[in-house]
């Protein structure tokens, strides 16, 4: 006989996955095959476990398109957590800063597991391949931000993750992807922090470095990034620099908004 306690913990795993999946494709939604496909189950599987988030308004599916997307429940839950809209709000001066500087986009990456999420973000560029909007959802080795968030970890853990990262990209994005994104790490090893120069958007630079909690944990990081011509080699190390002074400033805004926050909850 089935364990039901198992059976129950699986599919809440296969539902916070699908989850994971939906929000890589925020804007345009998934449909039911691909989806199933990306996140190895079978149709039906999917499609019990999605009916079921539909119901809890977690989930929602697209009269037109027919495609399934994040559902309003989940902005609502996010109210109860202050300190997550805390982070953009210690972010918004730093980005804006390096974005005029440096005349390129900017963001901050949140670490979610094996994934690197846009929390807050400044800048424009007519670069639609580096248009990454807030809630934007990649592998963290896929981004030079990731990869220096993945170069601050404990390496036991980090190479983990990388592992298993870059098996999935070998199935869902083929053997050259994989090339590019160990072109990556490879390059931000050498360098000393995050960098990706056009191995997956052609002709643009991403610089990353990360951001640290009040324990030392990278929990984020700061990226910069646009056109190759914009991060010539000579300055590279320079704006480097600037990223981990910003990031340093976001880290002093997020314990000054977070001690904040407690002394609320206290008279609350």
């Amino acid at each position: 006989m089935a364990d039901p306690t198992r059976s129950g913990t699986q599919s809440i795993d296969r539902s916070v996955m699908l989850l994971k999946r939906l929000a890589m494709r925020g804007r345009t939604g998934w449909g039911l095959t691909d989806l199933a496909a990306r996140c190895d189950l079978d149709k039906s599987t999917t499609h019990r476990i999605l009916s079921a988030l539909i119901r809890g308004r977690i989930v929602e599916r697209d009269a037109a398109s027919r495609r399934y997307r994040l559902g309003p429940m989940l902005f609502e839950l996010s109210l109860a957590r202050p300190d997550s809209l805390a982070i953009q709000k210690a972010c918004e001066a730093p980005l804006q800063r390096l974005a005029t500087r440096l005349r390129c986009l900017t963001y901050v990456y949140l670490r979610s597991d094996c994934d690197a999420v846009v929390a807050a973000r400044a800048g424009s560029l007519p670069i639609k391949a580096m248009a990454a909007q807030i809630g934007t959802r990649r592998l963290l080795v896929e981004t030079a931000g990731g990869t220096a968030i993945l170069m601050a970890m404990e390496k036991p853990q980090a190479d983990a993750i990388i592992a298993a990262s870059l098996r999935e990209l070998e199935e869902v994005r083929g053997a050259s992807h994989v090339r590019s994104v160990r072109r990556i790490l490879e390059q931000s090893r050498k360098h000393g922090y995050g960098i990706s120069e056009g191995h997956i958007a052609p002709n643009t630079t991403a610089i990353g470095v990360p951001i640290f909690d009040a324990a030392g944990n990278p929990f984020a990081a700061i990226n910069a990034g646009g056109p190759a011509e914009y991060f010539p080699a000579e300055r590279l190390a320079q704006i480097a620099e600037l990223l981990r002074e910003e990031a340093r400033a976001i880290e002093r805004a997020a314990a000054r908004i977070a001690a904040k926050l407690d002394d609320i909850a206290e008279v609350g």
